[in-house]
């Protein structure tokens, strides 16, 4: 069970993007949660700005600077995992390493971390990621294609899939928002 923090043991950045803002959480130094916030696109914002600062972010800070700007980024940060089910980790590494600008479907992840008929298990794995972008979830859909259900909003995974440069032709309408 995650322990709820004083607000002297937490620190949070906050980054203005061009889709909206992404908050990072650090407890007691180790990174426990990326918030993708209000869904707010703005096609005339180029550069991400970092509000609020934490010695511990620096590294995350240029990942996510990086990203924001249109690079394909390997985040190789430690994520803190503490307190998630081993399922929910084997889902995590898995989906981690989608490569930038390509799906997978929840069937496809569900084969790789050996349960062929976990699909369901699999979206609600994804559900409980702390870490979007990070551990980019965005990036499996459904088995017919179609944007499934994603916890900060279908329209940031749809922004971040076309961001990426996916090929989201002959993808279906959206279920599961």
């Amino acid at each position: 069970m995650i322990q709820k923090a004083s607000n002297k043991e937490k620190r949070v950045i906050r980054l203005k993007t061009r889709f909206g803002v992404v908050s990072a959480e650090w407890v007691q130094g180790r990174l426990r949660a990326i918030h993708l916030g209000v869904f707010n696109p703005d096609p005339r914002f180029v550069i991400p700005v970092v509000m609020g600062a934490v010695e511990e972010a620096a590294e995350l800070v240029r990942d996510l600077i990086d990203y924001f700007s249109g690079e394909a980024v390997d985040f190789s940060l430690h994520l803190d995992t503490t307190g998630f089910t081993d399922f929910q980790r084997k889902v995590w590494l898995v989906t981690r390493n989608i490569p930038y600008g390509e799906v997978r479907t929840y069937k496809w992840v569900a084969q790789r971390v050996g349960c062929p008929k976990a699909a369901r298990a699999v979206g609600g794995a994804l559900a409980k990621n702390p870490f979007p972008v990070l551990i980019p979830c965005h990036r499996v859909v459904g088995a017919n294609g179609t944007l499934e259900g994603f916890n900060s909003g279908i329209e940031w995974k749809r922004a971040l899939l076309e961001f990426e440069g996916a090929n989201l032709k002959g993808l279906g309408s959206e279920s599961k928002g």
